[in-house]
């Protein structure tokens, strides 16, 4: 079995594929500023964008502006992640009640709602982007990963987007979201344990979104147009949010049935495209990097800017360890 692990820079790389083809507009995707392009998102409530005063009055209360730069908006989502951790771990450790509208809840709900928003923007550009390509560029944007993947392989995506589930498509390759620890599947099997735009839910009232069953997820199909639905129920992650679920949520479903797939089909081959090693992924990489054999396993790291933690890592413990450019 082999095994990709996904994170941001995937996305990011693809775009700048996309960009050099003429097929999308240079910057008008960005997934490395999260806020720059909220002026572009239709707005709501009488509101001419959506990153606005009244859209978002708790970020805006912290400064966030589709002007500022990539390094201010890094560490304001940060804050807002790292508050609401600290947060829940102490309700959790007191056994108390998570207030909903405590402040550092109500903000991070409300980015949650933000990311949402854009990544659906973002994903309506990028379709008819796709809807450009000509069959002599797909080996181009497909390889190293679309080209390679079989039927039996495991994905791993820390991605809300669906670019990679859209080349899937393009290229006729058949695959199944996994949100069961005991999933028997033959085709290609995505684990998104930080959630999806395509992921929607069947919610009661007063709870918790990241406390449903993974029977309560409702995962819309796609097809080659952009997603257009209400995302009251917004069904993504903020990074290191993952740990508001209950031990028989959809979220540490999804979680368990990654660890139950690693171990009980040892990955003769893994591959890491386009992953941070920072606060977002670290603690879920080196959950993966348990389960592989530091002999027999080939271990591929594919980023054009490798983290230095995680190359120094690799290396000391793996001996089949290549680096590889996108």
């Amino acid at each position: 079995m082999k095994v990709y692990v996904i994170g941001n820079g995937y996305s990011i790389n693809l775009v700048r594929i996309l960009e050099e083809k003429n097929h999308l507009e240079t910057g008008a995707v960005d997934f490395r500023n999260l806020f720059a392009k909220g002026d572009c998102i239709p707005g709501e409530g009488g509101a001419a964008c959506y990153l606005s005063k009244i859209n978002c009055p708790k970020l805006w209360e912290l400064g966030v502006r589709c002007v500022i730069d990539t390094e201010k908006a890094s560490q304001i989502i940060s804050n807002i992640i790292s508050s609401y951790t600290l947060y829940v771990q102490k309700c959790k450790i007191r056994g108390d009640y998570i207030d909903a509208k405590h402040q550092s809840v109500t903000t991070y709900f409300e980015l949650n709602r933000y990311l949402k928003k854009l990544i659906l923007y973002y994903d309506g550009l990028i379709v008819e982007a796709i809807k450009k390509i000509r069959k002599e560029e797909l080996s181009e944007l497909c390889f190293p990963l679309i080209s390679d993947i079989g039927y039996g392989d495991l994905v791993i995506s820390y991605n809300y987007d669906v670019l990679f589930e859209r080349l899937l498509m393009l290229k006729n390759k058949k695959f199944k979201y996994v949100l069961s620890e005991n999933d028997s599947i033959e085709e290609i099997r995505i684990y998104k344990p930080h959630g999806s735009i395509n992921f929607d839910c069947i919610n009661e009232e007063n709870e918790n979104l990241y406390d449903l069953r993974p029977e309560k997820i409702n995962i819309l199909h796609l097809e080659n147009k952009r997603l257009e639905m209400d995302f009251n129920n917004s069904m993504i992650i903020p990074p290191s949010g993952f740990i508001v679920g209950k031990d028989n949520s959809w979220v540490a479903n999804i979680r368990n049935g990654i660890c139950y797939s690693l171990k009980s089909c040892c990955p003769t081959h893994i591959s890491f495209f386009g992953l941070s090693y920072d606060i977002v992924d670290r603690n879920e990489i080196n959950e993966i990097l348990c389960y592989l054999d530091t002999q027999s396993t080939q271990v591929i790291y594919i980023n054009p800017d490798p983290a230095p933690s995680l190359d120094f890592i690799l290396a000391q413990n793996y001996n089949k360890y290549v680096q590889k450019k996108p």
